[in-house]
């Protein structure tokens, strides 16, 4: 039903799509949480549901109360995002300004005095940013199937922020930890260079970039402030419900509840709009400085990429899509499956369904 429920959400994402802006539709994606704004209540069901982040929720009838695909119904859950979701660096605007926000989650620092400290060996958790930007966080290490290690963070945590340059996201920017904002300076913390990047200027399912560690730099999978090491080859798909954390540079140790997967979302990036797919949603974890993040659960399992947010919820890329595009899985990639085997790619491809029995003639009513 999961496959079928996504298939259904595909449909409705590309039916839809054009009228997004119209009707104040950030994103869409599949839940089996339902939520009852008027009680305050939120139900965990048995079967899958469709869920729509809007602006603001309407009575116009735009969005129907379920939506028949593949011969099976699926309800539809509306939640209001007001002015949608944005990306999680220190803005541009504030490069020199510092921020105190206290984890909702407080746990015993380690050795390091906080997550914007410079420490050595860097870890999963700490305030990382390109030399030319402000802060952002550290993913964690990750290796490739040919052995080459690197540091992950986001691909927006670079000088493209500032200018909207495709030629500012990669390659050869630098990286110091910690990142500017936090008084890292590139001539003496340099960490890096990145060598891989997503191309922030065309929609896409990752929003990622790897940076080659510098010679002689000293690293380790010990999540900042958790306490647990991120296991090696390790990572899935949290599901709806579910408890995960995460670790970063402004709010620490936090946790939240994932509401939805497979969501597809415009994201503001300040100076574009791009449609993010695949994302996992949760309940609000994460401010500005803490993009990059590593989600993980209480085992120590990858489970996502934090890369954007607002005051009520907050999106992590899948690692399915960091691992199809990149070729990556948390360092020493040999220390065992996830979800499945090391190194191993099985996303479900989409189901052809032979007849669509819904969303035709009057989904999105006619207006003048």
């Amino acid at each position: 039903m999961k496959t079928l429920a996504k298939s259904a959400k595909d449909h409705v994402f590309s039916s839809l799509r054009s009228e997004f802006k119209k009707y104040d539709i950030y994103g869409v994606g599949i839940t089996m949480l339902k939520q009852y704004d008027h009680k305050g209540l939120t139900e965990m069901r048995d079967d899958w549901g469709i869920v729509f982040y809007v602006d603001k929720k309407r009575n116009d009838g735009v969005i129907p109360k379920e939506i028949q695909y593949g011969g099976k119904r699926f309800w539809t859950d509306v939640v209001e995002v007001p002015g949608g979701l944005s990306v999680l660096p220190i803005s541009c605007d504030n490069r020199n300004r510092m921020t105190n926000v206290k984890p909702n989650v407080i746990v015993p620092e380690q050795d390091c005095a906080c997550h914007q400290s410079k420490c050595r060996p860097v870890r999963p958790g700490l305030s990382i940013c390109d030399c030319a930007l402000t802060a952002c966080s550290l993913t964690g290490v990750f290796q490739d199937s040919s052995g080459n290690v690197y540091l992950m963070t986001n691909a927006h945590c670079t000088r493209f922020m500032c200018t909207c340059d495709r030629n500012h996201i990669c390659c050869n920017r630098p990286f110091v930890q910690p990142g500017p904002c936090d008084d890292g300076i590139c001539t003496r913390d340099l960490v890096g260079y990145n060598v891989k990047a997503t191309d922030l200027t065309t929609s896409g399912p990752t929003d990622t970039t790897l940076i080659t560690p510098a010679q002689g730099l000293t690293y380790t999978n010990l999540i900042h402030g958790a306490g647990i090491t991120l296991q090696g080859g390790k990572y899935r798909v949290p599901n709806p419900g579910e408890q995960i954390m995460k670790s970063g540079r402004t709010t620490g140790v936090t946790s939240g509840t994932v509401q939805s997967i497979h969501t597809d979302m415009d994201i503001n990036y300040g100076c574009l709009i791009r449609t993010v797919r695949d994302l996992i949603i949760t309940t609000y974890m994460a401010d500005p400085g803490d993009s990059g993040s590593v989600g993980f659960d209480k085992d120590g399992v990858w489970v996502g990429q934090l890369f954007a947010g607002s005051y009520l919820l907050t999106a992590f890329i899948s690692p399915e899509n960091i691992i199809k595009e990149f070729d990556v899985l948390p360092y020493p990639r040999s220390g065992g499956g996830g979800g499945m085997p090391p190194g191993a790619i099985n996303i479900t491809p989409p189901l052809i369904v032979g007849a669509v029995s819904g969303l035709i003639g009057g989904l999105l009513p006619k207006k003048d």
